[in-house]
């Protein structure tokens, strides 16, 4: 992940919340993880500024990181009382971190991430504020 800060600090901004941090993240796979941030920095970035379109975000993601898939946006009704892990402060405004990338299903942590963001429009920026096993939600 430093490298995507040192990389990539004009376009990605890293602000966790308290739910999700790369410190209690186990992943098994940095490579993926490293994957997911250039993507992100590149391909979304792109697509968000008008720069360079990209019809279908989740293919892309999928064609890069095999396994990896994109979610346009968790909405806030289907959080129930956990909105607290959608949500995160940058430059003190608050984000709705709906979207994400992730990869697996399963229960073990090491083999399941989700990666959430916003993206800001003014700043033109990505606020990327959870990484982790899952975000609840009303299932869970």
């Amino acid at each position: 992940m430093e490298n995507a800060e040192r990389d990539h600090h004009e376009k990605l901004v890293f602000s966790w919340n308290n739910k999700g941090k790369p410190a209690d993240c186990p992943y098994r796979f940095p490579d993926e993880v490293e994957r997911a941030f250039n993507w992100l920095a590149t391909t979304y970035w792109l697509a968000r500024t008008g720069k360079h379109p990209c019809a279908d975000l989740d293919k892309s993601v999928r064609e890069l990181i095999p396994g990896w898939s994109f979610s346009g946006g968790q909405k806030k009704h289907s959080v129930g009382k956990h909105e607290s892990w959608y949500q995160c402060t940058w430059n003190r405004k608050d984000y709705w971190i709906g979207e994400h990338l992730g990869c697996g299903t399963s229960k073990r942590p090491e083999e399941t991430i989700r990666i959430a963001f916003a993206w800001d429009d003014e700043q033109k920026k990505i606020v990327i504020g959870f990484i982790g096993q899952h975000q609840r939600n009303s299932n869970t």
